[in-house]
């Protein structure tokens, strides 16, 4: 596990955008200082070592929402462009970005991915700490051709690879973070690329 160095008003900030607590049910956090949390969280992901994929932060087209106290933020990588998707290849991970997940973590078909292939990141927040999950992501052809969505937990660790799909939605970001937590399914985290695809992953509630 791995401490940001971080006792500045602004690493506060970031800390206080993931701490959220008591927010009614499930909504999109569309604070005007979004983008200056997302430039904390993205500033952060850039002292990490052993990345799987070299991603540029753009804090300002970053999404996030929140279930109860379960938060995803999702930053775009900064060349993230619509006919990137038409160049991806079998043969490499081309950046998507990355997503950070609190009190959330992922799984594969029902069973939570374990701590140790998590890239758990902690964010001190002046008085109180905060212990997030931090994913980098990627986009890659598989075999059949299609286009997948690398999730990878610690080092260059793949914790999930869903599909891109077809799923009209309209929005102004080029990605857009969701979450759905159906009474009989699996919750998921997903990603809607430029209001035409989406991609989505389990996750489950983290410590329970």
């Amino acid at each position: 596990m791995k401490t940001a160095s971080a006792k500045t008003l602004l690493v506060a900030i970031a800390g206080a955008l993931l701490f959220t607590c008591n927010l009614p049910a499930q909504e999109r956090i569309e604070d005007k200082q979004l983008t200056q949390y997302a430039f904390i969280l993205g500033f952060t992901s850039t002292q990490e070592k052993d990345v799987p994929v070299k991603v540029l932060p753009d804090a300002v087209k970053a999404s996030a929402i929140h279930l109860d106290d379960q938060i995803a933020v999702l930053i775009p990588d900064q060349q993230l462009a619509e006919d990137r998707l038409a160049k991806v290849s079998e043969k490499e991970v081309t950046p998507l970005g990355q997503i950070w997940l609190r009190d959330l973590v992922p799984q594969v078909e029902g069973k939570k991915v374990a701590a140790d292939k998590l890239r758990s990141v902690t964010i001190d927040a002046g008085k109180e700490k905060i212990t997030a999950q931090l994913c980098f992501l990627g986009l890659q052809k598989n075999s059949k051709g299609e286009t997948e969505v690398v999730v990878y937990g610690k080092g260059k660790e793949v914790v999930a690879r869903p599909v891109l799909e077809a799923h009209e939605e309209k929005h102004d970001k080029p990605i857009l973070v969701g979450m759905d937590a159906p009474a009989d399914k699996p919750m998921t985290v997903s990603i809607s690329f430029f209001g035409k695809h989406r991609a989505q992953f389990e996750v489950a509630a983290a410590g329970k």
